[in-house]
């Protein structure tokens, strides 16, 4: 299973994507690092965007290309990059448009053209930085966090390779040899992928392998204690539940009789803060459309939607919840309807985070009229505030969790 790249050149390893946040820097009021705090207590290692399966297999197999009996001169990302491409292709091929297909619009051009180009050229990449947002950059933290790959060369670990050698055995060693000739090449064989791609999307499709590949990656997690249980109860319920959301199965493991009381604290405080945080962004969000407008005209508005909201006090028993003074504030001010300081503890709140980040604040006030710098496209409704706060906005990694839960399901 070894072949050669060719001549290596000049590269640059991307680090590991840290990705934790649902809209990256457009995070105002610090949500992140809350909901991240208690996120992490249950799901150890999967993040907002790794939430595909077929993109670990493909992942792990990109791996096993790229650092089969490599020097340290070689090219191990440019093999990674070849291989990511490779699997593309080969799903194309197929006529497979499966959801969070990375690069799918470069690669439907790419593919309809006579000839294609693989490697790390501006012309053969799926992405504007394949490295970075590909599965090199997406992917590899969740697969380390499963102790699956170690270090910046993404190699396999002992687990990995053994993980890695049953995928190889379901694809079967000739066609892997295939898969290997095709991403060493200059250019993609069209008519050799075309042969090749039934037999791929036969393995990454095999229901035995899926369910081999989902439990080495989130049953169990070294570094958080309660993820082997949050699995066992994740796959009860959805045995149970072809539809689910994030609200229902946090309910469902509250009312479970056979939960740990560890698990059942982590859900009780996360069901009780994400109503406050659903909160705030509205209102804040509702702010970034009032620029110009009086405080006091304002404020009376927001009040006439804050009357008897009521929020569960269970997350202030975490008392290193980032943030949280601030939040403790804001729902003392939203639970007595006083609007203008939710508003006044919004910008402040606001200016603290973009002061530590080296920018101005989103938000700030005359003395009289608003002024707003980032304004919101979108004016937020907040008629209905207190239906609002019940919607889920934060994943708290549990999304990504039943979705790769599920898709390992027969």
């Amino acid at each position: 299973m070894t072949l050669d790249v060719g001549t290596p050149m000049v590269t640059v390893f991307s680090s590991y994507d840290d990705r934790a946040r649902p809209k990256g820097s457009r995070d105002p009021l610090g949500a992140e690092a809350t909901w991240s705090y208690l996120g992490r207590r249950i799901v150890g290692n999967l993040t907002t965007v790794t939430a595909n399966l077929d993109n670990f297999i493909v992942a792990l197999l990109c791996c096993q290309f790229a650092n089969q009996n490599q020097s340290e001169q070689e090219l191990i990302q440019e093999r990674y990059l070849r291989a990511e491409q490779v699997a593309a292709y080969l799903k194309l091929a197929a006529g497979a448009r499966e959801p969070g297909f990375l690069g799918i619009t470069r690669a439907s051009k790419n593919f309809e053209r006579d000839r294609i180009v693989l490697g790390t050229a501006a012309e053969a990449q799926l992405l504007a930085s394949q490295a970075g947002y590909g599965l090199w950059g997406l992917y590899s933290s969740a697969l380390e966090g499963a102790g699956l790959i170690s270090g910046a060369n993404r190699r396999l670990t002992k687990a990995g390779e053994v993980l890695v050698q049953e995928i190889v055995a379901e694809f079967e060693l000739p066609n892997w040899n295939k898969f290997c000739n095709i991403a060493s090449a200059v250019n993609l064989d069209k008519d050799a992928t075309k042969n090749l791609a039934s037999v791929f999307i036969s393995v990454i499709g095999s229901s035995s392998l899926r369910q081999t590949v989902v439990e080495a990656l989130i049953a169990t997690q070294r570094d958080c204690e309660l993820q082997s249980e949050l699995f066992r109860l994740a796959t009860s319920y959805l045995k149970k539940k072809s539809d689910w959301t994030i609200s229902d199965f946090c309910n469902w493991i509250l009312s479970h009789s056979e939960v740990t009381s560890e698990l059942k604290t982590t859900m009780l405080r996360i069901s009780s803060i994400d109503p406050l945080l659903n909160l705030a962004d509205a209102v804040m969000s509702w702010l970034l459309g009032k620029n110009g407008e009086q405080m006091d005209a304002v404020a009376q508005t927001l009040k006439s939607h804050v009357q008897e909201l009521q929020f569960g006090d269970d997350w202030q028993k975490e008392l290193e919840l980032p943030h949280r003074t601030f939040l403790k504030a804001f729902q003392a001010a939203a639970s007595v309807g006083d609007a203008t300081a939710m508003i006044r503890l919004l910008m402040v709140q606001n200016k603290t985070l973009m002061n530590a980040r080296g920018g101005a604040a989103w938000i700030d006030w005359d003395g009289k009229n608003l002024a707003v710098r980032v304004k919101n496209d979108k004016p937020q409704d907040i008629s209905k505030l207190s239906a609002q706060t019940s919607n889920w906005r934060y994943t708290y990694f549990i999304r990504a969790f039943l979705d790769i839960a599920q898709q390992g399901m027969a």
